[in-house]
């Protein structure tokens, strides 16, 4: 795990474009007594990131534009959660792409997803 993923969250920026999951990673948060702040883009999350501070940014694939949202957060640590890779089998890879970036991943459809996001998110536990 990277080293910037080590500190403990306090402020989440969620980056994603499906409702569902916007209220999947919220009540996350919610549990964890994380303050969550969620947006549906990156022009969005390039918004938010200007006018506050977080501690950690949790973001969709994006149809590949997850990388730009990297490329905004500067020194905040970045989990790309995605079904790309099992979605798009032959594809190219954004696990390795966002190992490549020092950026964790994590499957949406990994039988243990939600125990690792919650244990990114609260590394204390």
């Amino acid at each position: 795990m990277s080293e910037r993923l080590r500190s403990n969250p306090s402020k989440v920026l969620i980056v994603e474009d499906s409702l569902a999951m916007i209220t999947t990673f919220k009540y996350i948060c919610g549990m964890l007594g994380l303050d969550a702040v969620a947006v549906g883009s990156v022009q969005e999350a390039k918004e938010v990131l200007r006018e506050g501070e977080f501690s950690i940014i949790i973001t969709d694939g994006l149809d590949g534009k997850w990388e730009e949202v990297v490329e905004s957060a500067g020194k905040i640590p970045v989990v790309l959660c995605t079904n790309h890779d099992y979605l798009n089998p032959g594809a190219d890879s954004f696990e390795a792409a966002a190992e490549e970036k020092g950026v964790r991943f994590l499957g949406k459809l990994d039988d243990n997803f939600t125990v690792s996001l919650m244990e990114i998110l609260n590394p204390d536990q």
